[in-house]
């Protein structure tokens, strides 16, 4: 089904405005903004100034501008072809002076390459727009510095995890990963993350057998190193 995307305000201490922001870009004005169907996640260039939904239902990339909250569609972009595409999951990276954009497809098993353009919107790779992952890739998160993409594959039961190149080629070309070494978790992860505070943890949640993997993050390397009696259970419930 068709969805949205509702911004709030964010106060000083972190707490979200009682109301939402008014789309004003349509008339009458609507308190949220239409995106593709089934989104399924949501991505942010760092420092603001672009926004992009992940419509898994019809295999699109809402990408929007935004300003004062106000978000207004800058292009909508086909991500493989429907029926036989499923993108899921976002990631986005700064790299030099410029951003890069990857996003998981659930049912290819990849993933796609872009390049941030000056408008914001996203251009594919030109020699590599996709990389293979795992079986039903599910998350995805960088590690502190950037250097690394960890990607969770729910039916392999791992992380694999990816090396992000110095671009080579046009700054407005996607850079392709590199495929690195995989790690195991437990049954089913859903999605990874990496801990803000110390920034040198990474965590999975496991939806089959409801835990949750914990690693140590090899700034150097990337590698992923289980810590100490991990799994995890999550105590009275799945772990999505």
């Amino acid at each position: 089904t068709a969805g949205n995307v509702v911004v709030y305000a964010v106060a000083a201490d972190g707490s979200l405005g009682a109301t939402p922001v008014i789309n004003t870009t349509v008339t009458p004005n609507l308190p949220y903004f239409p995106v593709g169907n089934n989104p399924a996640a949501i991505g942010v260039i760092p420092g603001g100034g672009s926004v992009y939904v992940v419509n898994k239902g019809d295999a699109t990339i809402s990408e929007f501008t935004t300003s004062s909250g106000v978000l207004t569609l800058a292009e909508t972009l086909a991500v493989g072809t429907v029926p036989s595409a499923a993108p899921n999951a976002i990631a986005i990276a700064a790299v030099g002076n410029n951003s890069y954009v990857y996003v998981s497809d659930s049912l290819k098993n990849r993933l796609y390459n872009y390049a941030v353009n000056s408008s914001g919107t996203l251009t594919p790779n030109s020699v590599a727009p996709t990389t293979s992952t795992g079986n039903l890739p599910n998350g995805l998160t960088f590690d502190p510095t950037g250097n690394f993409l960890y990607v969770a594959n729910f039916n392999d039961n791992n992380i694999s995890a990816y090396t992000i190149p110095t671009p080579s080629g046009k700054a407005t070309d996607g850079v392709p990963v590199q495929v690195g070494a995989s790690f195991t978790t437990g049954t089913g992860p859903t999605c990874v993350i990496v801990e803000p505070s110390l920034q040198r943890f990474a965590y999975t949640s496991n939806f089959l057998d409801s835990t949750i993997s914990g690693f140590e993050l090899n700034a150097a390397s990337g590698a992923l190193t289980p810590i100490q009696n991990s799994p995890y259970p999550v105590p009275g419930g799945a772990g999505q």
